[in-house]
């Protein structure tokens, strides 16, 4: 049996390069921070996850339907797809994230009160 040390070409991982935008990066810092992760372990996790759940790269042709749908208030959950649902979510987090604390409070209130 060797005892020889793997070379350092071996333990080293390829670098990416990729681009984000301005307000992306933000987040990915602000998410990493709270998972208490760094940014580059974040990205690993995040992709991971999505080619777990979403190996399929997905297309959304709907994408522009569901969001001009939602800003329009159309109902949309009898064609519900899980590309849809996807969609529906993050427009539902980022309009959350936008809310200050009455008007999640509110919100939550109304939700309560109507039979879903």
């Amino acid at each position: 049996m060797s005892d020889e040390k793997p070379s350092k070409k071996l333990l080293l991982t390829e670098k990416f390069v990729v681009r984000f935008p301005p307000d992306l990066r933000l987040k990915i810092h602000q998410v990493a921070n709270r998972c208490k992760r760094s940014v580059n372990k974040e990205i690993n996790a995040r992709l991971e996850h999505s080619i777990i759940y979403f190996p399929s790269v997905p297309v959304f042709p709907e994408r522009e339907l569901l969001i001009s749908g939602v800003e329009k208030g159309l109902e949309l959950f009898e064609q519900a797809t899980p590309e849809l649902e996807v969609m529906l979510n993050h427009k539902l987090k980022q309009v959350l994230a936008e809310l200050d604390f009455k008007q999640k409070a509110s919100l939550l209130r109304f939700l309560q009160s109507i039979k879903l």
